[in-house]
Formats: C-alpha cells, structure tokens, sequence
C-alpha cells in the first residue's frame, strides 16, 4: 500500500492506497479498498477488518477518488470510484456491484456511470449503464437502460433518443454525429475475423436525427464533417447538417486529404491480384471521368479527366467544431434518387 509525505515530513495521504498516479500538476487519483481503510482524510483513516489489500484485487469494496495534493478529495460523495483521466475528464461510477466473474481477481462491476472533469466537476451526473468517451473531442455516447444518447461535456447538454428505436450506435465523431442501425444485427466475417453489425443506417447529431435510417445504403462520416452517402454503388455527399451537396450518382468519392478529395463519374472497382498463394488480391477504381473536390463540396476541378488526378499540396489546418446547437432536424434532402 501506498501513503504519500510533503517536504516537511507531514503525512498527505495516509498509508492506505493500493495505487496512486499524478494526473497533472496538484491532481491525483488515488483508490483503496474498504477493507482495509473504511474512511480516510487527511493523515489519518480509519482501519477495516483486514490488514491487507492486493494491488491487483477489485472488488465491491474497492474506491477510488480524484484529489489535490493536499489530500482534498475533489469529486462528488454521489461518485465511489473514479477511473482514468484521459486528460480532460474521467469517467466516474456512482455504485459498484458484486458479480460472478471467470476472473479471480475482478469479483465487481462499477455501476452508474457519470463524467467529471479534471478539477473534480460534475459533467454528467451518475445513473448511466455505459458511457463512452473520446480522446479526440468532448462529444460522448452513452446508453441506459438500451436507451443511447449524446452529450457535449463542453455545454453539458444530452440527447437520449428515447423515441427512435435503435440496436447499435457506432463512435460519435468530432462533430457530435454517429451513425445508428435501428434493424440491425451482429455477424461474424470470416474474411477478417470480426463482427459487423448490418441492418438500414441513419446518422444522428445532439440536436436529433439527420439522416433518418433506411435513407441509403450506406453511410460514411468523413474527417471533415460531412457525410458520404450510397446507394446501388453511386455515391453522394451530405453537410455535416444533412442537407445534399452532391446527388448520388458519383462512381467513386475519395477521404479527405486536407480541403480535397478525389471524386470520379461513371468509374467501376476492378480488382487485382490474387493471382497466386503469395499476393494479395484488392481493388482500384478505373474509368470514368476524375476531378476534384473541396471540403465545401464545390468541384475545385470538374471531372473531365480520364485520369486520377493530383490533389493540391495538403495543409494540415485545424478543423472548426461544429456547434450542435445550429443544427435543426429534420432536414429534407434536395434528392435522394440516383440519376437515370
């Protein structure tokens, strides 16, 4: 177990914790196990009915807490364990429950989720059954009771979609989206060894649905924000609002590589390789007519060429976050019919 003593020989953190980590300057995050201290502050605790506590245990007596260095405990009495800091938040549990579990050491589940933020502030109270957060933005997904939601940890706003009926709800993106099945199921792929989950697909935002399930067949969250679309192999492209900027009648539309993207009309996938035990087989877009786009959707060149073409020298430029509040559902879309 471990304690922790300032400069002048004063006992901080009494010698109780199976583990502690410097977060940032002033900010650790300690636990312990009831068991062994009941409660504690500041020098001293009171002891439990066992003398000692493996590091390695979790339990239902297990506790954890965010504190400054001067032994302040910073998080709210309503949470009982705090889990790792990913530099701005954590996310934080309200109950822990005794469960069977195959592994010996871990006889506990950490129940009713929640978010605090690195100087111990309450962001999402506790009460959710899983809570997913992102390194890459402060947009999370979170579920209770098969219930999912979105919530903005920066305005503390949530979006639970209790009237849409929904199966699965993949990653929310730095934009606040997510793309959701509403009829799908998991099926392993034997190719890759992994399970997809299939069924018609919709995308919604903090503010509601953007894109209703079933519209297309498939649908892509760009890095930039907006949304590339599909149906029957033709291809189109949504803002980050929803609305068309592009019909579906596009044979091939590339990623972003900074504000461009490859964009080709009336192209086919042509697969190579494969040929034999030692190579690989994949797929190249050929044909058609090559031009290029922006990240606005408008044609930086038209697609006249019968070649791919170069895009323009990428500069690696900071991508504004989109305020979910502007975006108001639903929208209806310029057209959702390939061309004839």
């Amino acid at each position: 177990v471990y304690g922790l003593y300032n400069l002048s020989g004063e006992c901080v953190f009494p010698t109780i914790f199976t583990a502690m980590k410097y977060i940032e300057a002033n900010r650790l995050r300690v636990a312990w196990n009831i068991s062994y201290a009941v409660s504690w502050e500041r020098g001293s605790f009171v002891p439990g009915e066992r003398n000692y506590v493996s590091s390695s245990q979790f339990d239902e007596n297990s506790r954890s807490a965010l504190c400054d260095s001067n032994g302040n405990v910073l998080n709210s009495e309503d949470f009982v364990y705090v889990g790792k800091n990913n530099g701005r938040y954590a996310l934080a549990f309200g109950g822990i429950e005794k469960c069977d579990s195959k592994y010996v050491d871990f006889s506990a589940k950490l129940t009713q989720a929640g978010v605090i933020d690195i100087d111990g502030n309450t962001i999402i109270p506790p009460g959710y059954d899983k809570i997913r957060l992102y390194d890459e933005h402060d947009f999370v997904l979170l579920e209770k009771d098969s219930i999912f939601g979105i919530a903005d940890l920066n305005t503390k706003s949530i979006r639970m979609f209790n009237d849409v009926d929904m199966k699965h709800v993949r990653d929310v993106d730095a934009y606040g989206k997510a793309i959701y099945t509403n009829n799908g199921v998991r099926e392993w792929n034997e190719e890759d060894e992994r399970e997809y989950w299939t069924g018609d697909e919709g995308v919604l935002s903090l503010n509601g649905i953007v894109v209703p399930a079933g519209q297309y067949q498939r649908i892509t969250l760009l890095e930039n924000g907006l949304i590339k679309v599909s149906n029957d192999g033709l291809f189109g492209l949504l803002d980050s609002f929803g609305k068309e900027l592009l019909p579906l009648k596009y044979s091939y539309i590339s990623s972003f590589i900074g504000n461009y993207a490859s964009i080709c009309l009336g192209g086919y996938d042509k697969v190579k390789g494969g040929d034999d035990y030692y190579s690989y087989r994949y797929s190249v877009h050929v044909g058609g007519k090559w031009g290029i786009i922006d990240n606005n959707g408008h044609f930086f060149k038209e697609c006249v060429s019968e070649e791919r073409l170069e895009l323009p020298e990428f500069v690696d430029e900071k991508v504004d976050r989109v305020d979910s509040s502007e975006i108001e559902c639903p929208h209806i879309l310029l057209s959702d019919q390939k061309p004839p």
